[in-house]
């Protein structure tokens, strides 16, 4: 009976994801908030509001410096968020203070690194954070392996999962690997014998078909039956030849014969 696999398996390769260039856009002010609710957001929420956002307070807070929170929350493997490569530390959660900002407006010049080992399994959470009260302001969560290359919008949601009106994060991703190093080494030699057992044994059926592959051109398919082999058939040619010289030979000797006979005759 076989042992079942390990999951996660050891991996040499991790895969990076970088964003860069991170902008932000219309940020509420404290105490205010606008829900989207268009469409079927409406419909869903119509009942028991509270549960996804507080009623409107337009204009009653006031604007503050954002700072940008870039985490990373894996099932399994190994996942760290770094500002170099490669990374020096395994954290999983980096803050970014905005460059520039207006209270609704920000951006982040600081590059950031997402690494894990298993991107499918890895969710990525950005959040803005009001550091003089301590409280998250706005989030968006995705799929690390998801995530294509190119600029990208992640529309932003207040703390009780909905998205909030005109609110987004603009960001420049782009995608990378890097050496794990921080694979243990007992792991990776177990990683490189299955690797090199399971070479062998492609190279050893590679070889078996090559064999069956020359069998079926010498006309022998699975070893049995077959043709008159080279050598037998290169004597039997030669035999037919000399046949064939022979036969030519008589016939030339019976046509010097006969025009002898003839010559004696008319003399």
């Amino acid at each position: 009976i076989s042992l079942p696999t390990c999951w996660p398996p050891p991996r040499v390769q991790l895969h990076v994801v970088t964003l860069q260039r991170l902008t932000l856009f219309q940020l509420p002010a404290r105490e205010e908030d606008r829900p989207d609710v268009r469409g079927h957001a409406n419909d869903s929420n119509q009942y028991v509001k509270e549960l996804s956002y507080n009623p409107p307070k337009v204009g009653r807070g006031l604007v503050f410096d954002p700072t940008l929170s870039v985490e990373l929350h894996a099932i399994g493997g190994f996942n760290c968020v770094s500002f170099s490569l490669p990374p020096s530390v395994g954290t999983t959660r980096q803050l970014i203070r905005s460059a520039t900002s207006n209270g609704r407006d920000a951006t982040f010049t600081q590059k950031v690194h997402c690494v894990a080992a298993e991107p499918k399994e890895t969710v990525l959470r950005l959040t803005v954070i009001d550091e003089d009260f301590g409280r998250e302001a706005a989030y968006e969560t995705v799929v690390l392996g998801v995530l294509r290359e190119g600029y990208r919008v992640f529309h932003l949601r207040n703390m009780q999962g909905t998205r909030i009106e005109s609110c987004s994060l603009l960001a420049h991703v782009s995608l990378s690997k890097q050496i794990n190093a921080w694979v243990g080494e007992q792991e990776l030699v177990e990683k490189i014998n299955h690797q090199r057992q399971t070479i062998a044994d492609q190279t050893r059926n590679i070889e078996e078909y090559k064999a069956r592959i020359r069998l079926l051109e010498a006309g022998r398919p699975g070893g049995s039956g077959g043709s008159v082999p080279q050598s037998h058939s290169s004597e039997q040619h030669q035999r037919a030849m000399s046949e064939g010289d022979a036969d030519d030979a008589d016939e030339d000797g019976q046509d010097r014969l006969t025009s002898q006979r003839r010559m004696s005759a008319r003399i």
